[in-house]
């Protein structure tokens, strides 16, 4: 079993063995600090944000499981299947911000590449810097073909095969992620090759955009009537509930727990947690809660 040394492992539902013969991975953006739906369902292998001065890993499967396989149309392969390894990675943060990554997280994530490829064999270097809006589509020139995709190559691969790709680089997606600071990244691992530190400033420089998320306030009747993204955040919360141990028994979806009703059942929980933790005990996910409940869920 492949844990990531800094990484909170959280055993997921959704795992088995790859197909394919090429080691390598696939690298996210995604808004949400840390999905109850992508907990139980595994889309992501392991995730990773900022948070203040910090950076939290978490990890859902063993690495040298696949995560969720991807199919765009039903008779496409399972895309996440097609590699002897297959972890998919989600930097957790506005899309519109990668570019904007500061030092720290740029170094973790090189940090976290360089360990894959001691650890599973996958190679520390990007497919392609492929990234952005003219990303977009089934067919948009950034994605690779199947073969390539099976094969784990790509235009920056010039010898051998595997490395990372990027949303916008997987066939039969229509998805495209904002540029990463590929270059940046890949700077920090040469260094760290070179056994040299990369920078490690903490948080955007002034006047860059806040990579952080501002949370909505959560309580009892929240995603009944709301929008999608607000019952989204129910569903997040009550992952992170459950990861703590606090279960709400009335969900109207028991077998996958996050339904994204706030209701008797997960204001019990909230308050059990809150209980637990020293806070106060209201049963409304507030900035102190969230911050706990974050902090518990994605810490290492």
């Amino acid at each position: 079993m492949k844990v990531y040394p800094k990484a909170q492992f959280t055993l997921g539902l959704d795992k088995g063995p790859p197909n394919g013969g090429t080691p390598r991975g696939n690298m996210h953006t995604t808004e949400t600090p840390s999905s109850g739906f992508y907990t139980r369902t595994v889309y992501y292998s392991i995730q990773v944000r900022e948070y203040a001065d910090l950076v939290y890993w978490r990890q859902f499967i063993d690495l040298e499981d696949y995560s969720h396989a991807l199919r765009h149309n039903s008779g496409d392969p399972e895309t996440n299947k097609e590699g002897s390894v297959n972890p998919s990675l989600a930097v957790v943060g506005y899309a519109k911000n990668m570019p904007l990554m500061s030092d720290l997280l740029v170094k973790e994530i090189a940090e976290f590449m360089v360990w894959c490829e001691k650890e599973l064999g996958i190679p520390a270097r990007f497919v392609s810097h492929a990234g952005g809006g003219h990303c977009y589509g089934e067919n948009s020139s950034c994605r690779v073909s199947w073969s390539d995709w099976k094969a784990g190559k790509g235009p920056l691969i010039t010898s051998g095969a595997g490395g990372w790709y990027t949303h916008a680089q997987v066939p039969g997606q229509t998805h495209w992620d904002a540029p990463f600071p590929f270059e940046r990244i890949e700077a920090a691992i040469a260094l760290l090759k070179a056994g040299q530190l990369p920078p490690s400033e903490p948080g955007l420089k002034e006047g860059m955009l806040e990579l952080d998320i501002k949370l909505p306030v959560l309580k009892k009747g929240a995603g009944m009537k709301s929008s999608p993204e607000l019952k989204g955040y129910v569903q997040i919360e009550q992952g992170l509930l459950l990861s703590q141990g606090f279960a709400d028994r009335n969900t109207t979806k028991p077998l996958t727990y996050c339904d994204g009703l706030f209701w008797t059942g997960t204001e019990t929980a909230v308050k059990g947690f809150q209980k637990s933790r020293g806070l106060s005990v209201d049963g409304v996910i507030g900035t102190g809660t969230w911050n706990e409940l974050l902090r518990q869920g994605g810490n290492a």
